[in-house]
């Protein structure tokens, strides 16, 4: 029986066919070396209100961007634990970085080429082809974009304009990689970006490097459930929110989220790098056999006075 740990995971953007996309293409996967000992996630509103001569006058603007703050150690990872963290959380200067630096020996080799060129008649196209692999066909972008804004407005006049024009699509830049950062945390899917990053070291505890970051959520997916075998259901059949039971009754097999038999499923969502689809889809499943209910967590009463004086 092989059990995978579920650690926190990055999905970090490393080419321009990630942004804006929320599966694995174009990503890499950063798992954690120990689950964070802390994470908090904090959720506002944006309301402003102000008072009048006739009382507070309330202004309601939607909700505002989650927040989440994280904090724990690297353990036995130690300071190369804070610069793998640390190395996601600067990843879109990283892979802006490299974009420069392949365009800048595109522009190079280009160059070179249309320079060679001396006739009159390609100096023109040959700047122009410059421009245009600096910016990964930006530039003729522009120029036909300029052209087809002005057939739009003649079609349109003419009524010929389509009704599903094609969309534009933007040069990527450093903004697109921060805001398209992926936490994967148990089921849930938080996309954003890092606003802060935080590494402390103590003299008291010499080796070990505590973490603390800040991301900020702008699309949050998936699901978390319920894991632990003392974990209930809080709602009945049909859905609806109920009560628990008595303590003194202890926990119903109906109510737990987990039932209790001598032959008992678990399933486990992990993350398989080796398939795109794998956070949404990829479950793995074991059974567990018991020849005996008396080391069930689920079977031992919460009122557990009488159980531990061995009454």
């Amino acid at each position: 029986m092989t059990i995978l740990r579920r650690t926190m995971k990055f999905l970090i953007p490393l080419t321009t066919e990630s942004l804006g996309r929320n599966d694995l293409t174009g990503r890499a996967i950063v798992p954690v070396y120990i689950n964070p000992a802390s994470f908090t996630i904090q959720d506002s509103k944006i309301i402003s209100e102000t008072l009048t001569k006739g009382g507070f006058s309330v202004q309601y603007w939607g909700e505002n961007l989650g927040e989440i703050q994280a904090a724990g150690t690297t353990g036995s990872a130690g300071i190369e634990g804070i610069n793998i963290l640390r190395a996601v959380y600067r990843n879109e200067i990283t892979q802006f970085n490299n974009i420069l630096l392949e365009r800048a020996l595109l522009l190079d080799q280009t160059a070179r080429e249309a320079l060679s060129n001396t006739s009159t008649a390609g100096i023109g196209s040959g700047i122009s082809a410059i421009l245009d692999e600096v910016t990964q066909g930006g530039f003729f972008g522009i120029i036909d974009g300029t052209k087809s804004a002005i057939e739009e407005v003649v079609d349109a006049a003419r009524g010929l304009t389509e009704d599903n024009p094609a969309s534009v699509e933007l040069i990527p830049t450093i903004g697109a990689f921060a805001t398209n950062m992926i936490l994967y945390w148990q089921g849930e899917k938080f996309t954003g970006y890092f606003k802060t990053f935080r590494s402390d070291e103590n003299a008291q505890s010499p080796g070990l490097f505590d973490y603390a970051f800040t991301f900020m959520i702008t699309k949050r997916s998936g699901i978390r459930n319920n894991f632990m075998p003392w974990h209930r259901n809080p709602t009945d059949a049909s859905g609806q929110p109920r009560e628990a039971s008595l303590p003194a009754e202890g926990a119903r097999e109906d109510e737990l989220s987990f039932q209790t038999s001598t032959q008992r499923s678990i399933q486990i969502t992990e993350v398989n790098p080796l398939a795109p689809d794998a956070l949404d889809s990829l479950t793995s499943t074991f059974s567990q056999s018991q020849s005996s209910t008396q080391n069930d967590a689920n079977r031992v009463n919460i009122s557990r006075s009488s159980f531990i004086k061995g009454n």
